[in-house]
């Protein structure tokens, strides 16, 4: 394989070890405790972690040649197989294998036409965004039951694939390179404060309802508005946020997932566009 595709893999692999290493994510696991979960820890996420690595090699090779989109949801549906086969079937990454799998190929595609990376997203909508668009999903999915239960707040994760998560790069990447100069991984944890304010994460709503999403969002929007992690005492704010959701049993896997990829984007473009 082409050097820059296994670097690739391997930049997928240290994201997701970064925003497993983030604390205090509010609800989620960490290298420090397992948050509002009961059946998984962190060593269950290193071992989904060492589980996907040659998924991440393969979704390189795919995005490379612009594959067709049925085989790109091939190699997901087998990552999903290694990860649950490696968790003793927990779900501990298959928002990261489908999210992080798209970026990857996409910027895969881009690096091997000499395409500026900030084309990514018309990429990804070029090159898979109809078939996203049309792709099927279970009807007796999470994310199904969701939106119907909660039309009106319930995200879509297809759609926000199908636009080559522009969001990501409209407005959560450029804060993480303002900020990563001067407080390294400490900026993971403002970017994940800000997703969770303003994501209609769609576990909060499955295991709180409205009122849990709610909860949650205004607690990140409250820490960001006062300052974030400028704060002198930052950490014992965003600890107060974490004890809470865990209290109220809730967890924004969403935005992990939408953090491991933001950290992913910046990786790559830091090391392939630098």
């Amino acid at each position: 394989m082409i050097n820059w595709q296994n670097k690739l893999a391997r930049l997928a692999r240290e994201a997701l070890c970064a925003e497993l290493s983030a604390y205090p994510k509010a609800g989620l696991v960490s290298l420090v405790d397992s948050g509002s979960h009961s059946d998984m820890n962190s060593a269950t996420f290193l071992a989904s972690i060492n589980a996907l690595d040659e998924y991440w090699r393969v979704i390189a090779e795919l995005g490379a040649r612009g594959a067709p989109f049925s085989e790109l949801v091939g190699a997901g549906k087998q990552a999903e197989h290694s990860m649950l086969s490696a968790t003793q079937n927990v779900n501990t990454h298959r928002g990261a294998i489908f999210i992080v799998g798209i970026l990857l190929a996409g910027v895969a595609y881009a690096h091997s036409h000499q395409l500026p990376f900030s084309q990514t997203p018309q990429i990804i909508r070029q090159l898979w965004g109809e078939s996203l668009i049309e792709h099927p999903t279970t009807s007796k999915s999470h994310g199904n039951s969701i939106r119907q239960r909660y039309p009106e707040l319930a995200s879509n994760l297809l759609s926000t694939a199908a636009s080559g998560f522009s969001e990501l790069f409209d407005n959560y990447l450029p804060c993480l390179h303002a900020l990563y100069p001067q407080y390294n991984e400490r900026a993971y944890l403002e970017i994940f404060y800000r997703l969770l304010a303003e994501v209609n994460d769609n576990n909060l709503l499955y295991r709180g309802g409205a009122a849990g999403l709610t909860l949650a969002q205004n607690l990140a929007a409250k820490f960001v508005a006062n300052g974030g992690i400028r704060q002198v005492d930052w950490l014992s704010h965003a600890t107060q946020i974490h004890q809470q959701l865990v209290a109220q049993n809730l967890s924004p896997g969403g935005c992990a997932d939408l953090l491991a990829a933001t950290i992913f984007l910046h990786s790559v473009e830091r090391n392939l566009w630098a």
